[in-house]
């Protein structure tokens, strides 16, 4: 009697997870504010961990090609880092700052010139036969809408830049973990093999380090790449604003250069509000503009682009695509980014599987 009742125990565990699983999704908002909490105070350690694996390459440079210690490479390099930063900050911020503020102060007489002109404009086809197309009522509506669009993106912005000191803040801490993150690497790497063929057997502890020895270098070449690309973007940017003689060419071109990070719909996300905002102060200069920013895209994709990350991904603009299409609906911005060099690993594990399962068939496909 007891060994048929066996059976039925194990289905307990599936039980438990069914519940577990039902009790997750009636959940969803609490877990979401567990989940967020958790990640703001892992934001200084996040930040840690992305600068020192920015950071890593410069330190190695120095090391190996100097010959210097790792210490005096990690202090040389955050010397000139810091130096680059307190220069950014008393330079361009205060800058960005006051243009963010004068556009925000300004905004509100834009939205009424705009109202004023597009009311103009609709008046005057009352003298055509377009008029009986039009319903007045109809585009004050839409008017109305505008402002209340506007007056939104105006409250988004002031809520932005309240922000702004809290990020600052855990980057300076994220900024200091980073030099014991660096100090102690190889420690970590040591501590973290040892995990791994302690747990699992030679054969897949080989496979799990080969997997994040290929990913390290698919990641650092793409962000690393990709970075360097952006602040060569960045800076002709700002002098083409310049010799445009464009508002706020300092904040238009840290736009440019910051959207310029994400693949294909960078450039695009990016000419979208330099246009918007360069059209209130003058069309005309908007239209150049446009031109520049068309240019300067097609020279950031054929030339700058290829030169600097070359073919390293190895993926097809189909399946960049699909990887930021996936990547920013899941994470926005952040997964648009770095669904690009995710999409790029997992294809070499599946190439590697791939390759590996014909050889052990023996068969050689073309």
């Amino acid at each position: 009697m007891k060994n048929d009742r066996i059976p039925y125990l194990k289905l307990l565990p599936i039980i438990l997870i069914v519940i577990l699983f039902y009790k997750s999704v009636n959940s969803l908002d609490v877990i979401k504010r567990y989940i967020d909490i958790i990640i703001g105070i892992l934001v200084p350690l996040i930040w840690a961990m992305a600068i020192a694996y920015i950071i890593h390459p410069l330190v190695s440079f120095i090391e190996t090609k100097a010959n210097r210690s790792r210490n005096f490479s990690i202090f040389i390099v955050y010397i000139v880092l810091t130096g680059i930063i307190v220069a950014f900050a008393i330079v361009v911020i205060p800058r960005i700052v006051v243009s963010i503020t004068e556009l925000i102060e300004g905004l509100p007489r834009f939205i009424v010139d705009l109202e004023v002109y597009l009311t103009k404009w609709l008046h005057r086809l009352t003298e055509y036969s377009f008029s009986k197309y039009i319903e007045f009522e109809t585009v004050n509506e839409y008017i109305s809408q505008i402002s209340g669009i506007f007056d939104k993106v105006i409250f988004t912005a002031l809520n932005s830049i309240l922000g702004v000191s809290t990020g600052i803040f855990k980057f300076i801490i994220g900024f200091v973990i980073s030099i014991y993150i660096l100090k102690d690497k190889e420690a970590f790497g040591k501590g973290f093999r040892k995990f791994f063929y302690a747990k699992f057997t030679k054969e897949n502890a080989d496979k799990i380090l080969e997997f994040f020895k290929d990913s390290d270098i698919i990641f650092s070449r793409y962000i690393v790449g990709k970075l360097i690309d952006s602040i060569i973007i960045g800076i002709i940017a700002l002098l083409g604003f310049a010799i445009l003689k464009t508002p706020y060419p300092m904040l238009l071109a840290l736009i440019i250069g910051v959207t310029n990070m994400i693949p294909y719909f960078g450039p695009f996300i990016g000419a979208v509000p330099v246009v918007v905002i360069i059209l209130f102060f003058n069309p005309m200069l908007a239209l150049w503009v446009t031109v520049f920013i068309f240019l300067l895209q097609q020279l950031d994709a054929y030339v700058i682009g290829p030169k600097i990350l070359g073919k390293s991904l190895g993926l097809s603009p189909f399946w960049i695509v699909i990887a930021i299409l996936i990547g920013g609906g899941l994470f926005g911005i952040i997964g648009m980014l770095i669904g690009v060099p995710i999409m790029a690993i997992i294809r070499n594990m599946v190439i590697k599987h791939i390759d590996s399962e014909l050889t052990k068939k023996e068969l050689l496909i073309k």
